[in-house]
Protein backbone atom coordinates (compact mmCIF):
# COMPACT_ATOMS: atom_id res chain seq x y z
CA UNK A 1 0.00 0.00 0.00
CA UNK A 2 1.17 3.66 -0.59
CA UNK A 3 1.03 5.56 2.25
CA UNK A 4 0.61 9.84 1.55
CA UNK A 5 0.49 12.95 3.62
CA UNK A 6 -0.21 16.47 2.80
CA UNK A 7 2.16 19.27 2.64
CA UNK A 8 1.07 22.35 1.92
CA UNK A 9 -0.23 22.26 -1.28
CA UNK A 10 1.97 19.37 -2.37
CA UNK A 11 1.19 15.85 -1.98
CA UNK A 12 3.98 13.06 -1.00
CA UNK A 13 3.60 9.80 -2.09
CA UNK A 14 5.83 7.32 -0.41
CA UNK A 15 6.35 3.95 -3.03
CA UNK A 16 6.49 0.74 -1.72
CA UNK A 17 9.88 -0.93 -2.69
CA UNK A 18 7.40 -4.12 -2.96
CA UNK A 19 5.75 -2.76 -5.84
CA UNK A 20 8.87 -2.48 -7.58
CA UNK A 21 10.13 -5.97 -7.40
CA UNK A 22 6.98 -7.86 -8.69
CA UNK A 23 7.65 -10.95 -10.71
CA UNK A 24 6.00 -11.74 -14.34
CA UNK A 25 3.01 -12.89 -13.36
CA UNK A 26 2.32 -9.41 -11.75
CA UNK A 27 3.65 -7.86 -14.65
CA UNK A 28 1.26 -9.43 -16.96
CA UNK A 29 -1.22 -9.10 -14.65
CA UNK A 30 -0.73 -4.98 -15.26
CA UNK A 31 -0.49 -5.38 -18.55
CA UNK A 32 -3.62 -7.14 -18.78
CA UNK A 33 -5.40 -4.36 -16.54
CA UNK A 34 -3.95 -2.00 -18.79
CA UNK A 35 -5.09 -3.42 -22.05
CA UNK A 36 -8.85 -3.92 -20.28
CA UNK A 37 -8.85 -0.14 -19.93
CA UNK A 38 -11.18 1.93 -22.33
CA UNK A 39 -10.14 5.40 -23.05
CA UNK A 40 -13.38 7.31 -24.01
CA UNK A 41 -13.04 9.67 -26.76
CA UNK A 42 -9.81 8.39 -28.55
CA UNK A 43 -8.96 6.56 -31.54
CA UNK A 44 -9.54 3.05 -31.85
CA UNK A 45 -6.16 1.28 -30.61
CA UNK A 46 -4.78 -1.96 -31.77
CA UNK A 47 -2.33 -3.63 -29.76
CA UNK A 48 0.84 -5.11 -31.84
CA UNK A 49 3.99 -6.96 -30.31
CA UNK A 50 7.04 -5.37 -29.71
CA UNK A 51 8.79 -8.05 -28.47
CA UNK A 52 9.41 -6.39 -25.13
CA UNK A 53 5.64 -5.74 -24.63
CA UNK A 54 2.68 -4.43 -26.10
CA UNK A 55 2.45 -1.39 -27.52
CA UNK A 56 -0.93 0.47 -28.07
CA UNK A 57 -1.16 1.76 -31.26
CA UNK A 58 -3.64 4.36 -32.84
CA UNK A 59 -5.38 3.46 -36.51
CA UNK A 60 -8.17 4.27 -38.29
CA UNK A 61 -8.39 0.99 -40.32
CA UNK A 62 -4.89 0.12 -41.22
CA UNK A 63 -3.58 3.79 -41.33
CA UNK A 64 -1.61 4.91 -38.14
CA UNK A 65 -3.28 8.34 -37.00
CA UNK A 66 -0.93 11.25 -38.01
CA UNK A 67 -1.44 12.82 -34.83
CA UNK A 68 -1.25 11.72 -31.33
CA UNK A 69 -2.44 12.90 -28.20
CA UNK A 70 -0.12 14.47 -25.75
CA UNK A 71 -1.80 14.89 -22.30
CA UNK A 72 1.68 14.63 -20.16
CA UNK A 73 5.06 15.70 -21.44
CA UNK A 74 8.18 14.25 -19.18
CA UNK A 75 10.69 16.85 -19.63
CA UNK A 76 14.26 16.14 -18.66
CA UNK A 77 17.01 19.29 -17.67
CA UNK A 78 19.34 20.80 -15.19
CA UNK A 79 19.15 21.29 -11.74
CA UNK A 80 21.37 24.12 -12.36
CA UNK A 81 20.30 27.74 -14.05
CA UNK A 82 23.57 27.69 -16.94
CA UNK A 83 25.89 30.32 -17.64
CA UNK A 84 23.01 32.31 -19.53
CA UNK A 85 20.03 33.51 -18.78
CA UNK A 86 18.48 32.22 -22.40
CA UNK A 87 18.24 28.83 -20.73
CA UNK A 88 16.24 29.87 -18.03
CA UNK A 89 14.00 32.17 -20.27
CA UNK A 90 13.24 28.68 -22.47
CA UNK A 91 12.28 26.77 -19.58
CA UNK A 92 9.79 29.41 -18.92
CA UNK A 93 8.69 29.40 -22.49
CA UNK A 94 8.42 26.06 -22.40
CA UNK A 95 6.26 25.92 -19.80
CA UNK A 96 4.40 29.04 -21.28
CA UNK A 97 3.68 26.49 -24.24
CA UNK A 98 2.14 23.54 -21.68
CA UNK A 99 0.22 25.80 -19.81
CA UNK A 100 -1.81 26.87 -23.28
CA UNK A 101 -1.68 23.84 -24.92
CA UNK A 102 -2.87 22.59 -21.50
CA UNK A 103 0.04 19.83 -21.41
CA UNK A 104 0.77 18.36 -17.78
CA UNK A 105 4.26 18.35 -16.91
CA UNK A 106 5.92 15.15 -15.82
CA UNK A 107 9.80 16.20 -14.11
CA UNK A 108 12.46 15.18 -12.01
CA UNK A 109 10.75 16.99 -8.85
CA UNK A 110 13.40 19.65 -8.47
CA UNK A 111 12.38 23.25 -6.91
CA UNK A 112 16.32 24.77 -8.28
CA UNK A 113 17.40 25.70 -11.93
CA UNK A 114 15.70 25.14 -15.27
CA UNK A 115 13.80 22.46 -13.01
CA UNK A 116 12.23 24.47 -10.98
CA UNK A 117 11.87 27.34 -13.51
CA UNK A 118 9.60 24.90 -15.92
CA UNK A 119 7.50 23.22 -12.78
CA UNK A 120 6.86 26.82 -10.99
CA UNK A 121 5.61 28.07 -14.63
CA UNK A 122 3.08 25.04 -15.23
CA UNK A 123 1.68 25.34 -11.81
CA UNK A 124 1.39 28.86 -11.81
CA UNK A 125 -1.26 28.12 -15.25
CA UNK A 126 -2.30 24.82 -14.84
CA UNK A 127 -2.12 24.81 -11.02
CA UNK A 128 -1.11 21.18 -8.68
CA UNK A 129 -2.71 19.09 -10.94
CA UNK A 130 -0.97 20.26 -13.82
CA UNK A 131 2.87 19.02 -12.70
CA UNK A 132 4.30 15.61 -11.31
CA UNK A 133 7.03 15.70 -9.66
CA UNK A 134 9.40 12.09 -9.09
CA UNK A 135 11.88 12.70 -6.27
CA UNK A 136 14.50 9.93 -5.15
CA UNK A 137 14.81 10.01 -1.83
CA UNK A 138 18.61 10.89 -1.56
CA UNK A 139 18.11 13.54 -3.77
CA UNK A 140 15.59 15.35 -2.25
CA UNK A 141 18.14 17.77 -0.13
CA UNK A 142 20.13 18.27 -3.21
CA UNK A 143 17.43 19.23 -5.95
CA UNK A 144 15.02 20.92 -3.56
CA UNK A 145 15.17 24.63 -2.08
CA UNK A 146 11.72 25.72 -0.19
CA UNK A 147 8.41 23.66 -0.94
CA UNK A 148 7.83 21.27 -3.32
CA UNK A 149 6.28 22.07 -6.38
CA UNK A 150 2.79 20.33 -7.95
CA UNK A 151 2.04 16.64 -6.83
CA UNK A 152 5.88 15.42 -5.66
CA UNK A 153 6.54 11.77 -5.17
CA UNK A 154 9.14 10.35 -3.17
CA UNK A 155 10.17 6.99 -4.53
CA UNK A 156 13.34 4.63 -3.31
CA UNK A 157 15.80 5.11 -5.92
CA UNK A 158 16.64 6.07 -9.44
CA UNK A 159 15.23 3.31 -11.04
CA UNK A 160 11.65 3.49 -9.87
CA UNK A 161 12.42 7.32 -10.70
CA UNK A 162 12.69 6.71 -14.17
CA UNK A 163 10.16 4.70 -14.58
CA UNK A 164 7.34 6.12 -13.36
CA UNK A 165 8.40 9.25 -15.36
CA UNK A 166 8.16 7.17 -18.60
CA UNK A 167 5.03 5.48 -17.57
CA UNK A 168 3.06 8.69 -16.67
CA UNK A 169 4.53 10.60 -20.13
CA UNK A 170 2.74 10.27 -23.81
CA UNK A 171 6.62 11.72 -24.87
CA UNK A 172 9.75 13.38 -23.53
CA UNK A 173 11.53 16.55 -24.05
CA UNK A 174 15.57 17.05 -22.76
CA UNK A 175 16.41 20.55 -22.41
CA UNK A 176 19.82 21.60 -21.11
CA UNK A 177 21.33 19.79 -18.66
CA UNK A 178 24.24 17.88 -17.89
CA UNK A 179 25.01 14.32 -16.96
CA UNK A 180 21.76 13.27 -14.83
CA UNK A 181 19.75 15.05 -17.97
CA UNK A 182 22.16 13.22 -21.00
CA UNK A 183 21.76 10.04 -19.23
CA UNK A 184 18.01 10.17 -18.83
CA UNK A 185 17.38 10.70 -22.16
CA UNK A 186 19.71 8.29 -23.72
CA UNK A 187 17.51 5.99 -22.00
CA UNK A 188 14.54 6.69 -23.57
CA UNK A 189 16.25 6.61 -26.34
CA UNK A 190 17.68 3.25 -26.30
CA UNK A 191 13.82 2.06 -25.29
CA UNK A 192 12.14 3.09 -27.85
CA UNK A 193 15.21 1.47 -30.22
CA UNK A 194 14.54 -1.62 -28.56
CA UNK A 195 10.30 -1.22 -28.76
CA UNK A 196 10.04 -0.56 -24.71
CA UNK A 197 8.03 1.98 -25.87
CA UNK A 198 6.34 4.06 -29.10
CA UNK A 199 6.39 7.61 -27.80
CA UNK A 200 8.30 10.61 -29.21
CA UNK A 201 12.18 12.12 -27.69
CA UNK A 202 12.65 15.17 -28.45
CA UNK A 203 15.73 17.94 -28.07
CA UNK A 204 14.87 21.36 -27.36
CA UNK A 205 17.54 23.09 -28.54
CA UNK A 206 18.28 25.61 -27.03
CA UNK A 207 21.11 28.15 -27.98
CA UNK A 208 22.20 25.23 -30.28
CA UNK A 209 22.98 23.83 -26.96
CA UNK A 210 23.06 20.21 -28.56
CA UNK A 211 24.39 20.82 -31.71
CA UNK A 212 27.76 18.55 -30.91
CA UNK A 213 25.25 15.90 -29.52
CA UNK A 214 23.80 15.84 -32.65
CA UNK A 215 26.65 15.58 -34.15
CA UNK A 216 27.87 12.63 -32.28
CA UNK A 217 24.81 11.30 -33.44
CA UNK A 218 25.33 11.32 -37.23
CA UNK A 219 28.80 10.25 -36.30
CA UNK A 220 27.55 6.86 -34.68
CA UNK A 221 25.18 6.12 -37.59
CA UNK A 222 27.90 6.70 -40.12
CA UNK A 223 30.11 4.31 -38.74
CA UNK A 224 27.86 1.36 -38.30
CA UNK A 225 26.54 1.52 -34.63
CA UNK A 226 22.83 2.83 -35.07
CA UNK A 227 20.71 2.33 -37.46
CA UNK A 228 19.92 5.35 -39.53
CA UNK A 229 16.14 4.57 -39.21
CA UNK A 230 16.54 4.40 -35.44
CA UNK A 231 18.10 8.25 -35.44
CA UNK A 232 14.45 9.57 -34.86
CA UNK A 233 15.08 12.22 -32.07
CA UNK A 234 12.80 15.53 -32.88
CA UNK A 235 14.79 18.80 -32.75
CA UNK A 236 13.46 22.43 -32.86
CA UNK A 237 14.58 25.80 -30.16
CA UNK A 238 10.88 26.61 -30.68
CA UNK A 239 8.35 25.08 -28.06
CA UNK A 240 5.47 25.32 -30.48
CA UNK A 241 7.34 23.46 -33.37
CA UNK A 242 8.58 20.82 -31.29
CA UNK A 243 5.69 19.78 -29.88
CA UNK A 244 3.74 19.44 -33.08
CA UNK A 245 6.78 17.26 -34.40
CA UNK A 246 6.03 15.41 -31.22
CA UNK A 247 2.38 14.78 -32.46
CA UNK A 248 3.07 13.81 -35.90
CA UNK A 249 5.89 11.29 -34.61
CA UNK A 250 5.76 7.59 -35.98
CA UNK A 251 7.99 5.12 -34.32
CA UNK A 252 10.62 3.24 -36.39
CA UNK A 253 10.20 -0.74 -36.23
CA UNK A 254 11.82 -1.70 -33.03
CA UNK A 255 15.27 -3.87 -32.71
CA UNK A 256 13.88 -7.20 -31.13
CA UNK A 257 10.59 -7.00 -32.88
CA UNK A 258 11.01 -9.74 -35.43
CA UNK A 259 13.81 -11.58 -33.06
CA UNK A 260 11.14 -12.22 -30.07
CA UNK A 261 7.44 -12.13 -29.83
CA UNK A 262 7.07 -12.22 -26.00
CA UNK A 263 3.82 -9.95 -24.69
CA UNK A 264 5.49 -9.99 -21.10
CA UNK A 265 7.28 -6.73 -20.83
CA UNK A 266 10.73 -6.69 -18.94
CA UNK A 267 11.08 -4.77 -16.40
CA UNK A 268 7.93 -2.02 -15.90
CA UNK A 269 5.93 -1.26 -18.96
CA UNK A 270 6.62 2.37 -20.13
CA UNK A 271 4.69 1.59 -23.26
CA UNK A 272 1.21 3.05 -22.11
CA UNK A 273 0.11 6.30 -22.16
CA UNK A 274 -0.76 8.95 -19.54
CA UNK A 275 -4.48 8.29 -19.24
CA UNK A 276 -3.95 4.57 -19.18
CA UNK A 277 -0.80 4.70 -15.87
CA UNK A 278 -2.80 6.81 -14.06
CA UNK A 279 -6.34 4.54 -14.65
CA UNK A 280 -3.76 1.60 -13.36
CA UNK A 281 -2.64 3.32 -10.73
CA UNK A 282 -6.33 4.35 -9.64
CA UNK A 283 -7.78 0.71 -9.76
CA UNK A 284 -4.49 -0.65 -7.56
CA UNK A 285 -5.53 2.44 -5.22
Amino acid sequence: MRSSCVTDRNILLSVDRKQNCCGASSRVSRIQKLCELKTPNLCPVSTRSSGLGLIPTPTVGSQIMASRELRKICVFCGASTGSDPVYMNSAKQLGEYFVRENIGLVYGGGTVGLMGEIARTVQGGLGDEGVMGVLPEALAPREVSGALIGKTHIVADMHTRKAMMAQHADGFIAMPGGFGTLEEFLEVMTWQQLGFHAKPVALFNVNGFFDPLLTFFQHAVHEGFVRAHHHTVIISADPEELVQKMRLFQPPVSLVAAALNSTVPVGLDVSVSSRQAEQADSSTE
